[in-house]
């Protein structure tokens, strides 16, 4: 596998990883609010 390809399949996890991360805190923000 070629380094850049390597690099590019780690960001679309990451940012996936951060999207569902991100919408648990919220959820969980949210929750605690109400």
């Amino acid at each position: 596998m070629q380094k850049s390809q390597l690099s590019w399949i780690t960001g679309f996890i990451w940012s996936i990883a951060d999207d569902v991360l991100r919408d648990l805190y919220a959820r969980g923000r949210y929750l605690n609010v109400v």
